[in-house]
């Protein structure tokens, strides 16, 4: 249903062009230097370009029977759908509706409401967390080797995978890493150990699709892989 090798090449293509409007405006720092967070956008906008609905900060499915408050809920970068008109069904927000029909007129058409060609259930959605790693970076506006550069890129695979493993609600997804380094090959030597260490603590995770593109040095990294490892219901 999902061509993972798909999703990832338009990221590729995203990130590179954004790589190459930074060169162009002399910008001081890189693609290696934003803050995770300002990836989501960037990536968003190249699926949406795509043809991809996509759906920022998505409440987790969990367990919809409790109702969890908004604030409880745990948050999803984006959320892949294949019709970019449909919208995402949300279980929690379809009890809460039900729970204040009750009792009123509306009652009776809330559990009576058949599904919407245009809602598309959770299970059908692609659930994507976004990582960036580096094994250079910048701290306190000094580019330096990053210390924690092993742990952080094991734990960026095996906490979103995990959690996106255990929902029960959710049949595709993965996590996004981008991840920085001196080269190309240091990427893929240091991807393949990272998965190895997750497997290694059973975390369900799948075989990845990878891409790269060269970035400029300013820091240390000049290269920039793209890898997107799917998450195997456990």
């Amino acid at each position: 249903m999902w061509d993972l090798a798909h999703l990832v090449g338009i990221v590729r293509d995203t990130l590179a062009m954004a790589e190459r409007e930074s060169g162009a405006q002399h910008a001081v720092r890189g693609l290696d230097g934003l803050d995770e967070l300002a990836f989501h956008p960037v990536i968003a906008a190249g699926l949406r370009s795509a043809g991809y609905g996509v759906v920022r900060e998505q409440g987790f499915p969990g367990e919809p029977h409790k109702r969890p408050a908004d604030r409880e809920r745990e948050r999803c970068d984006l959320v892949l759908l294949e019709d970019p008109l449909a919208t995402l069904a949300d279980p929690v927000m379809r009890l809460r509706e039900e729970d204040s029909a009750v009792g009123t007129l509306f009652e009776r058409h809330e559990l009576q409401r058949g599904p919407d060609d245009r809602v598309v259930p959770t299970t059908d959605a692609f659930w994507l967390e976004i990582k960036s790693v580096g094994q250079f970076v910048i701290i306190d506006g000094y580019a330096q080797p990053n210390r924690s550069y092993s742990s952080s890129l094991v734990g960026a695979i095996a906490q979103d995978v995990r959690k996106i493993a255990r929902d029960e609600h959710i049949d595709h997804g993965g996590v996004l890493l981008i991840l920085f380094t001196a080269d190309e090959a240091t990427a893929r030597h240091d991807l393949d150990q990272a998965l190895h260490r997750c497997l290694d603590r059973n975390v369900p995770l799948g075989h990845p699709e990878v891409e790269s593109f060269p970035i400029a040095d300013r820091i240390g990294n000049a290269s920039c892989l793209v890898a997107l490892i799917p998450a195997r219901r456990e």
